[in-house]
């Protein structure tokens, strides 16, 4: 990091096949335009990283992530986001106010697997919708931090919109095995974000047409 004037850095992480999604930094050079900043280590510089990032951000893992006294600082987590998608809004939060970012596609960190927070809520966990709604808050925080009719603003509103249908597709699964929908948290969603009352509607449609 003082040698390339960087104040954000991660390096790739391994891990159990359990992880398949996650790819070290030597597969973005098939994608996307990169530079080479060294060799041995193979360290990389994205010209455009936010918009990289927010397409996928596979290649990124906290355990694997070194930040510089100015952005320790003053970047904070959003601690009420605790079940999802924190650590996105953090790595954006960084790498916006951050004077370089820099990979490293050297194994940071190897992934075990054991207990998850994330992971371990799946779609019909209680917490599944607390998880999702989290997850649309800190998107719709993050696409605050960019103007709209952008690339990053596109990717987020499109993760927004699975957020809102992975959230109604659970509550209709609970409607299915004739339990009630969590009502409370669902408005205070809608009080957040009306358009999750047209994604409702358009769920309905659909099955009704089927």
């Amino acid at each position: 990091m003082t040698r390339f004037g960087a104040d954000c850095y991660w390096a790739s992480i391994t891990g159990g096949d359990a992880f398949y999604y996650h790819y070290d930094m030597a597969e973005l050079e098939k994608t996307e335009k990169v530079t080479r900043l060294s060799e041995s280590p193979l360290v990389l510089e994205i010209p455009e990283f936010p918009k990289v990032m927010l397409r996928d951000w596979s290649f990124l893992h906290l355990s694997c992530m070194v930040i510089g006294q100015r952005l320790f600082e003053t970047i904070r987590f959003e601690a009420e986001l605790r079940l999802a998608a924190e650590d996105v809004l953090f790595f954006c939060d960084c790498a916006i106010a951050a004077k370089r970012v820099i990979l490293c596609n050297e194994p940071g960190a190897v992934r075990g697997e054991g207990v998850n927070i994330f992971h371990s809520i799946d779609n019909d966990s209680p917490q599944f919708l607390s998880q999702q709604f989290n997850t649309w808050v800190a998107l719709d925080t993050l696409e605050g931090r960019f103007p709209r009719r952008t690339p990053e603003a596109a990717s987020i509103h499109s993760y927004k919109r699975t957020a809102r249908k992975q959230a109604l597709w659970s509550q209709a699964r609970l409607v299915k095995r004739r339990k009630m929908p969590q009502f409370n948290l669902l408005a205070r969603w809608v009080w957040r974000d009306p358009r999750l009352l047209q994604s409702a509607l358009q769920l309905a449609v659909g099955k009704l047409s089927r």
